[in-house]
């Protein structure tokens, strides 16, 4: 109870005291804050040497310029003109099909396509003189 009544009678001193002791036990702590690291430089002459250090990596590099080819058929190759990582030009032949398979295939193309054209050639045919008669037929009753 003296500390709490010494207190209350001495408000300035009390205020001083402590005041002191925030900055003496604050005082270093903030030293070590605002300190900045020590910075150690090392120093050389410069001079020229060959570059001795070396890089290795795994991956796979894509040229700038690259196409992906697509066909409008399948076939079997008969004949590749370049080999990889070769340079073509633009319309450039680079490899050719079976040309007996193209043939087979453009013959059963030819076909088929011959076969759909003389059905439709035939309903239409047929359809259109079943329609003249009945048109026909119609004007007859008509005029009667």
């Amino acid at each position: 109870m003296k500390i709490v009544s010494f207190i209350k009678r001495h408000k300035v001193l009390t205020a001083i005291i402590l005041a002191i002791f925030i900055i003496a036990v604050g005082w270093p702590t903030t030293k070590k804050v605002t300190a900045k690291p020590e910075q150690n430089y090392e120093t050389a002459k410069v001079q020229k040497e060959d570059l001795t250090d070396t890089v290795s990596a795994s991956g796979t590099v894509q040229a700038e310029n690259q196409v992906d080819l697509k066909f409008q058929t399948s076939g079997l190759l008969t004949w590749v003109g370049v080999k990889e990582g070769d340079q073509v030009k633009k319309w450039q032949a680079i490899a050719s099909l079976d040309k007996r398979e193209l043939e087979k295939n453009l013959l059963k193309t030819l076909r088929d396509y011959n076969k759909k054209r003389w059905d439709f050639e035939e309903i239409n045919r047929v359809t259109y003189k079943d329609q003249i008669v009945t048109d026909t037929l119609k004007r007859i009753l008509e005029k009667n």
